[in-house]
Parts: C-alpha cells; structure tokens; sequence
C-alpha cells in the first residue's frame, strides 16, 4: 500500500496538470486543501476511483469512501454541510447521513475505517 505522502505527490500533480489549479477551492501546498486533491487522496487510500467517489453507486466501499470525502470536508476542512450539499451536487440530508455513518464506524471502532481515516486525518488537519 502507497504511503500517504506518496499518495499525496501523485494526487497533486494529477490535479494541478488536469485543473491547472483554476478549480481549486483550498490547495495544501500553499496552507490549502483542494476538494478534488480530497477525493484523490481518499480514493487511492480506499481503492476506488474518484469517478466512482463522484458517483451514485451505493457499494458499500464506494459510499464509504464518499462518506468519508464529505467527513473530512466537514470535520478537517471546515466546510459547512450545506456547502458541501451544494459542491457535491447532493442533498444536505446525504450528507448529514454519510456524516453519521462515519461516526458511526468511528465509534464502534470498525478497524478499517479508523485505520484508513487516521491516516487521512494526519494529512487533513484542521484547515478551518
């Protein structure tokens, strides 16, 4: 499995050359994070696609690896949860639900759930 750091450099490159930064909402390198370098990140790190992240398939590993783009927009990026609604292109119950879910999986301990979102939370802290 790729460390987070490398996941990190191939996600970012990918995002710079196919958005040349013009759809860039946060970006880490610059104190920033991206949306979509977010679901590059968690889309490697839980082997989906990003197509698959963007997606309505309700296969449990696509949706949690949704539900956990929306998490950690909401928990380490500080979006609201309307404003993630709106970037998604969901409904803000959707996301009010994924966000429960995670909480969910978090709090029964579900080991790869929580080991897949502590490594992503060590890249993601705290933007707000």
């Amino acid at each position: 499995m790729k460390a987070i750091d490398e996941i990190l450099m191939d996600a970012s490159k990918q995002i710079m050359e196919l958005h040349n930064l013009d759809v860039v909402v946060y970006y880490k390198i610059k104190n920033y994070t991206s949306v979509q370098l977010i679901k590059q990140i968690v889309a490697t790190t839980m082997g989906v696609t990003v197509k698959d992240i963007d997606g309505k398939c309700r296969k449990r590993e696509i949706a949690t690896a949704r539900h956990l783009v929306w998490y950690i927009m909401y928990h380490n990026c500080g979006f609201s949860k309307n404003n993630i609604a709106k970037i998604v292109g969901r409904n803000h119950t959707s996301v009010l639900y994924s966000l429960q879910q995670i909480d969910n999986y978090l709090s029964v301990e579900d080991p790869l759930i929580v080991s897949k979102y502590n490594s992503l939370k060590k890249f993601f802290q705290n933007e707000a």
